[in-house]
C-alpha cells in the first residue's frame, strides 16, 4: 500500500513537472507591467496584462506606483511597459514647458515623445491613443460656486487675491510637479499660504471638499466622484494644463525582442474612439465618456467592480479576448 502511495505521489510530481515545463516552453515571453496608483490606471494596466496573456505571453503586473517609480522602473528595464500621458512625460520627465494650445497643439504631443524619448530607451507606441485627456483639474461645492460666483481657476485667483484664503486638499505629486501648484499659482497670480494646504492620497481630496474639510479640491478630469458629489469642476480658463492622453510605452530592447507587442497595444488603443482630424482643438467627450463610464463601474457602481473585472469586460465587448 506505501508503495503504491509513493508511486502515485511521484507520478502526480512528474506530471505535475511536465505540465509547468509544457506552460514555460508555450510562453512568448515574460512582460512586467507597471502602472499608477489610481482606479484608471488599474483598469488600463489589467486590459494589458489580459490582453498580452491572452496572446500567450506570462505578464507580471506591478500596480500602485507612484508616478516617478514607475517611470524610473521602465527606464531601469524593470518594467517593460507603461500605459503613459503624454503631457505629464512632456513636462515632468522632459522638462519642456507647455506654452499653451497655441504653441503646442494637442496632437504634436504624442509624436513629439517619440523623439525626445528615443535616447532613453523607449517607444511611444502612437497609431492610436486613449483620447481622455485625464488632466488635472480643481473642484469646489457646486453650491460655494455659486454663491461666490467662482467657475473657473481665474475667478478662484481674484476670490483668493482679495483675501479670502480657502483651504486646500491636494496630492503629493500636484504639491510638487512643474505643471501642479507652484506653476498654477505663478500662471494664474495667485499664492496659497502653507497652513491653508492638506496634503493627502489623491482619492481623499474630493472627499475633504464634500465634507467641507476643504473648499478646493485637486481631481482628475475622468474622475466619476465630482458629478456624484455635486462638485464643480472649475474651468482651465488660460489653458494651463497640457493635454494627458494615454499612450503604451515600451522599452525599446523588449519590442526588439517581441515586436508582435506593437500591433497587439495599437489594437487595444484602438479600441477607444480616435479623433476624427488632426488640427485645431480637440473635444474628447467619445473616449473620455468610455473610460469615465469604466471609472465609475469599478469605483461608484453598486457593488463596485473590480478593475480587472472592468477590464476584462471592454476587452470581450471589443472582441480582443474570449470571454
Amino acid at each position: 500500500m506505501k508503495k503504491t502511495f509513493a508511486f502515485l505521489l511521484i507520478f502526480s510530481l512528474v506530471l505535475t513537472s511536465f505540465a509547468v515545463i509544457g506552460a514555460a516552453a508555450q510562453s512568448k515571453g515574460k512582460i512586467t507591467v507597471g502602472t499608477k496608483d489610481f482606479t484608471e490606471q488599474w483598469i488600463v494596466g489589467w486590459m494589458v496584462k489580459l490582453l498580452l496573456e491572452d496572446n500567450g505571453y506570462t505578464v507580471q503586473l506591478k500596480k500602485n506606483l507612484p508616478s516617478p517609480t514607475l517611470r524610473a522602473g521602465v527606464e531601469s528595464g524593470d518594467i517593460d511597459i507603461m500605459m503613459s500621458y503624454d503631457g505629464t512625460a512632456y513636462t515632468t520627465y522632459l522638462g519642456r514647458a507647455y506654452k499653451g494650445e497655441g504653441r503646442v497643439p494637442w496632437y504634436a504631443f504624442p509624436w513629439a515623445l517619440k523623439v525626445l524619448d528615443k535616447p532613453n530607451g523607449l517607444t511611444w507606441i502612437t497609431e492610436n491613443g486613449l483620447y481622455v485627456n485625464n488632466t488635472w483639474a480643481l473642484c469646489v461645492d457646486g453650491e460655494w460656486a455659486d454663491k461666490h460666483d467662482v467657475h473657473s481657476i481665474s475667478d478662484l485667483a481674484n476670490y483668493i487675491n482679495n483675501e479670502q484664503q480657502v483651504r486646500w486638499a491636494i496630492g503629493n505629486e500636484f504639491y510638487e510637479r512643474p505643471d501642479g501648484l507652484p506653476a498654477l499659482q505663478e500662471t494664474y497670480g495667485f499664492e496659497v499660504k502653507q497652513s491653508k494646504l492638506q496634503l493627502m492620497s489623491i482619492g481623499l481630496t474630493m472627499r475633504q471638499v464634500d465634507q467641507d474639510n476643504a473648499t478646493v479640491g485637486m481631481i482628475y478630469g475622468t474622475d466619476p466622484h465630482a458629478k456624484a458629489m455635486g462638485l464643480e469642476v472649475l474651468k482651465d480658463d488660460k489653458g494651463f494644463w497640457p493635454p494627458y492622453n494615454l499612450f503604451p510605452v515600451v522599452r525599446t530592447d523588449t519590442l526588439e525582442e517581441h515586436p508582435e507587442l506593437k500591433g497587439l497595444m495599437i489594437k487595444l488603443t484602438g479600441a477607444f474612439p480616435q479623433p476624427k482630424k488632426l488640427g485645431g482643438s480637440v473635444e474628447y467627450p467619445s473616449a473620455r465618456k468610455v473610460m469615465m463610464e469604466m471609472n465609475h463601474d469599478a469605483d461608484l457602481s453598486d457593488p463596485p467592480k473590480d478593475p480587472k473585472t472592468v477590464a476584462k469586460e471592454f476587452l470581450v465587448e471589443q472582441g480582443l479576448i474570449e470571454g
